[in-house]
């Protein structure tokens, strides 16, 4: 049986109100995707879309929508609180498509900020159907990549951060494949850190292994580079790389934690990168060398300098 959908939004609108959140089968939602292409629903389509979230269902609209309407256990995550970007706590396996759909929106300068994009019109960017076009963005809000707005006349669709780290992944592959050789060159803007790099660089379990597999014993702190752009995928790079291993080790009733290092030369003075084994992706590098880098180099933040990485 088709989806009589003119019916259901006349109904559903009228009973949708404060905070409710009306959950409706993955077909459903895709509909209304469909719908917002349109100016005459529009509105109303996305007033009903802030109400609603993804959930996998089988059988018609109607019973779907009236056995699924009652259920308001689970939680949706919005962008700002105006678009859909619930997304799984263990993302499935992502399909070449999904990059291929990343890749378009991003073209279109989905990276930075909103931009309006039809599923008829993604559908013609990627050479596939408007329906098909309106599936692959379900599944990318789905998987958190996405974040769309339906608030305005037109759907709008950005990258989430998630999204873009998945083409800073892609993008680093393909350097691999043709531009990565023994070295890597990474630039970035000096910044002031914590000042905690002092404390790790004087203790002993590091300072050991520091002078035997660095050869050389650090100055106590560290002099943090800013990567932004291009260069973050080099980062990634960094991060898949073995490197050369600085053991964890327990003392003064503490643990401290494993890193890897890469050795280095900024300025032509040799120096290392260290990048701590357990820890969330950041976007800032730290640098240890023997010499005092900021004043042996009269660095100051916001300066910009380049780095060359032995890989």
């Amino acid at each position: 049986m088709p989806f009589q959908f003119q019916v259901h939004l006349d109904a559903e609108l009228r009973r949708v109100v404060g905070d409710v959140e009306i959950a409706v089968p993955t077909p459903v939602l895709a509909e209304l995707d469909l719908l917002a292409d349109h100016d005459r629903n529009a509105r109303a389509a996305a007033k009903l879309a802030k109400n609603y979230r993804t959930i996998e269902g089988h059988g018609s609209a109607d019973d779907a929508l009236l056995d699924l309407a009652r259920d308001r256990r689970a939680q949706r995550g919005c962008d700002a609180g105006k678009g859909i970007s619930a997304h799984r706590s263990s993302p499935a396996r992502l399909k070449p498509y999904h990059v291929e759909t990343l890749k378009a929106i991003a073209l279109l300068g989905g990276t930075k900020e909103y931009v309006n994009l039809s599923s008829g019109e993604l559908g013609k960017l990627v050479g596939v159907s408007q329906q098909s076009a309106s599936q692959r963005i379900l599944e990318l809000i789905r998987e958190g990549l996405v974040a769309r707005d339906l608030a305005t006349r037109r759907q709008r669709i950005r990258l989430t951060p998630r999204g873009g780290e998945v083409l800073r992944k892609e993008y680093a592959d393909y350097q691999r494949i043709f531009e990565i050789k023994e070295t890597l060159t990474i630039s970035g803007a000096v910044a002031s850190g914590l000042r905690e790099g002092a404390f790790y660089m004087r203790q002993k379990g590091y300072k050991d292994q520091f002078r035997k597999k660095l050869w050389f014993e650090p100055y106590e702190g560290t002099l943090n580079l800013k990567i932004a752009g291009p260069d973050l995928a080099k980062l990634q790079i960094l991060q898949e790389s073995p490197g050369i291993e600085i053991a964890g080790f327990d003392a003064a009733g503490r643990t401290f934690g494993g890193a890897k290092c890469f050795l280095a030369t900024v300025g032509h003075v040799d120096c290392a990168v260290i990048m701590p084994i357990r820890t969330h992706h950041t976007d800032v590098l730290e640098v240890i060398s023997k010499h005092y880098l900021r004043g042996s180099l009269g660095l100051k933040d916001g300066d910009i300098v380049e780095l060359i990485v032995s890989l």
